[in-house]
């Protein structure tokens, strides 16, 4: 997501940490934390300067968990899951076969509701350029030989989205066959 931290919507965040069920002595001092982007540190007699809240600050890295937590709620469907963490999220469909899951990962993002409203009410941009989809596979067999199935074009509003063969994730490599290394040439592992 483009921005992520300073283009947050406030009362996005107050919504969720109110769905989450927190107490709402700490949701008014988020609330009050993140209307002014700042706050000061007590102890006994001591009492700081204010501290200015920024990006990389680790309650931002909390807030943000749960300011997302409706976009991985998204991909709830018959063999769909997503996974998020601050501003990086995967989505996952598994079918039958690619067009199977190119038409659950296009209805994921363009339904009413899905990927690209929650971007728009949340003012998190998607940057499009920066997406990436890898069909997964196993290699089928035709004719005694192992072939390689063909990958489909995603597109999503008028930009096709850049297919890879590997793909890092949190620090975590995954090819397209699963075999967690780089080609089939290289018995490099992935996992660094």
């Amino acid at each position: 997501m483009e921005g992520a931290f300073p283009n947050a919507v406030t009362e996005c965040v107050i919504h969720n940490l109110k769905k989450c069920g927190i107490p709402s002595r700490h949701i008014k001092y988020v609330t009050n934390l993140l209307d002014c982007w700042l706050t000061q540190l007590k102890f006994d007699d001591y009492l700081s300067q204010p501290i200015t809240i920024g990006q990389g600050d680790p309650l931002l890295m909390i807030f943000y968990i749960i300011y997302n937590a409706d976009l991985i709620e998204i991909a709830e469907g018959n063999k769909e899951e997503s996974l998020g963490y601050v501003d990086d999220a995967i989505v996952i469909a598994e079918g039958r076969d690619f067009y199977e899951t190119m038409s659950k990962l296009e209805d994921i993002m363009n339904q009413h509701g899905g990927a690209f409203d929650w971007s728009v009410q949340h003012n998190s941009n998607f940057k499009i350029n920066k997406l990436a989809i890898m069909h997964t596979a196993q290699k089928c067999q035709k004719n005694k030989r192992m072939v390689r199935l063909p990958r489909l074009k995603l597109i999503l509003h008028g930009t096709e989205i850049n297919k890879v063969e590997f793909y890092k994730y949190l620090g975590i490599h995954v090819d397209c066959e699963l075999q967690w290394v780089l080609d089939c040439n290289s018995d490099k592992t992935l996992l660094e």
